[in-house]
């Protein structure tokens, strides 16, 4: 439990340090008023995770980035420690010792205490899994959205519909669309 609450506090503490770095250099580069490129804000992003959101000026991103990495962390960290439970339980059982004594999972079985590893092994393992597809795809969108911000959109664009009478048999009613650019 004390090491459980010790990993918190240091993920904690990394996560609100790298989170004060990041935005100290959103400060910086804000007030050069510089474009930087798409390549640049890939590599900050995949540096410090949610700095190419930030640099995007898609702050609210940056916090939806921390929580998803936070909330993987915090799950593989749980999973973990209930693993390590069953697994210690389990071996207290099979080492043959009678000063080893199981008392915390007494009421289950083995196969049972072997099931409820394996499950938590499962659940850190996809954990982990989500934690890496996520790093990733927040390095995927700090990208496209820098790319989209060099994209113009054009103010003078309109979009007309009306419809038309034509003397067609099959189609009495059309409908046109005309897009101008």
């Amino acid at each position: 439990m004390n090491r459980q609450k010790n990993i918190k506090s240091k993920v904690l503490a990394i996560s609100f340090s790298l989170f004060f770095l990041q935005c100290s250099f959103v400060g910086v580069s804000q007030s050069k008023k510089a474009v930087l490129s798409p390549g640049k804000i890939t590599l900050a992003s995949a540096v410090i995770p949610g700095l190419g959101q930030a640099i995007n000026k898609k702050i609210w991103k940056t916090s939806v980035v921390y929580a998803g990495l936070g909330g993987f962390a915090y799950s593989y960290s749980y999973n973990r420690g209930k693993m390590e439970s069953y697994q210690k339980a389990l071996d207290y059982r099979l080492d043959n010792d009678p000063n080893t004594v199981d008392t915390r999972y007494a009421d289950l079985s083995n196969t049972a205490i072997r099931a409820q590893r394996d499950r938590f092994r499962r659940y850190r393992d996809m954990a982990s899994l989500g934690f890496i597809g996520f790093y990733f795809l927040q390095i995927v969108d700090a990208n496209v959205d820098a790319h989209l911000n060099e994209f113009k959109v054009n103010e003078d664009l309109s979009l007309k519909l009306f419809s038309t009478q034509q003397l067609y048999l099959q189609n009495p009613l059309c409908l046109t669309l005309s897009i101008h650019f």
